[in-house]
């Protein structure tokens, strides 16, 4: 099932560090971490939308309207993988950024081959803060 959760209640941020204000919508896809992965971007002012697998993922998105500007997804994922659905959604949405994350990036590469050059890429475990600048440098990023 996608969850679309609101942000809930503000993060405690000292003066130096502030929430970011964004309309910038995210689908987190992962069988693994994704709640807390979605919890901290909600957190900085994303729109996130969940799915605990690939199938759930693409199925939401044939039926929705919603668009995300970004797909952070977990690489190897049983049934479709996070390559697989990345490509899948950029041929319906050519200007989805795509962030993989992934604790398995040898096995990763060898299976999923040469997609996943010059996809950004998020080593897991990783920290609150590591996946809010990796994200927002994705989103910084023009796509080609």
């Amino acid at each position: 099932m996608i969850a679309d959760r609101p942000a809930g209640s503000p993060e405690r941020v000292g003066p130096q560090r502030l929430p970011e204000l964004t309309t910038v919508r995210i689908l987190a896809v992962d069988d693994d971490v994704r709640d807390l992965s979605a919890r901290a971007l909600r957190r900085r002012g994303y729109t996130v939308f969940e799915a605990a697998s690939g199938e759930v993922a693409l199925d939401w998105w044939l039926r929705s309207r919603v668009r995300p500007d970004l797909l952070v997804t977990d690489i190897v994922m049983p049934g479709i993988s996070g390559p697989d659905l990345a490509r899948r959604l950029t041929e319906y949405h050519p200007a989805l950024r795509v962030l993989f994350i992934s604790g398995y990036t040898d096995a990763a590469d060898e299976a999923h081959g040469p997609y996943l050059a010059g996809v950004p890429f998020l080593q897991k475990p990783f920290t609150s803060r590591m996946l809010a600048e990796r994200v927002r440098l994705v989103l910084d990023t023009s796509k080609a």
